[in-house]
């Protein structure tokens, strides 16, 4: 009987509804209900249907917008702004992607270019301290010579110097090439033939 009665109750408060559901989807624009807003409309109605029948014993445990009835045109155009909204937020995304591809490349580039200067920068360095060594063992070599030199011309006396010219000129004259020999006349020449 309890069921009999809340059914003419509500068919006698079904202007009740259709109001309270014009009202509330006034406030939204009608792309809403085919959206994300539809569970928010659904919510407002049942709030407001629930301050009118909690008075009178009745609760309203959901309200479901199952049905939307819009002129063709308007649905079309609805329908089209939609998926021209998820086109956008697409190509928005889509955008996000190659700016974040260039970053990446870019970084990518300064990296490489930095990893390049660096190198450069290793090598010349390698270079200067190859230099520095080849220098250092130039002046070194040279300071020895000299102080072989120093320490050579310390010992030899007028015999040895003699002597050596002696051993020069023997090597010489026992060559098979043909030979020019000029003196200052004061060393004598040993072995040569007179009248060569």
């Amino acid at each position: 009987m309890d069921i009999f009665w809340s059914l003419i109750f509500l068919i006698l408060n079904y202007p009740l509804f259709r109001s309270a559901a014009a009202d509330i989807s006034s406030k939204y624009y009608a792309k809403d209900m085919h959206s994300g807003e539809r569970h928010t409309i659904e919510q407002e109605i049942s709030d407001r249907m629930n301050s009118i029948l909690n008075k009178k014993g009745f609760t309203i445990e959901a309200v479901l917008l199952k049905s939307i009835s819009l002129p063709s045109g308007l649905n079309q155009a609805i329908e089209a702004k939609l998926r021209a909204e998820q086109d956008a937020q697409r190509m928005e995304f889509t955008n996000k992607q190659e700016v974040l591809e260039a970053t990446r490349k870019s970084i990518q580039a300064d990296g490489y270019a930095k990893a390049l200067i660096i190198g450069a920068k290793g090598e010349r360095e390698i270079a200067e301290i190859r230099a520095q060594g080849k220098a250092k063992a130039v002046t070194i070599e040279a300071e020895a010579q000299a102080a072989a030199n120093h320490l050579m011309s310390k010992s030899l006396t007028p015999m040895i110097i003699q002597s050596k010219q002696v051993d020069a000129y023997e090597a010489l004259y026992k060559s098979s090439n043909t030979k020019v020999i000029i003196t200052d006349g004061k060393t004598p020449l040993l072995g040569l033939p007179s009248g060569k």
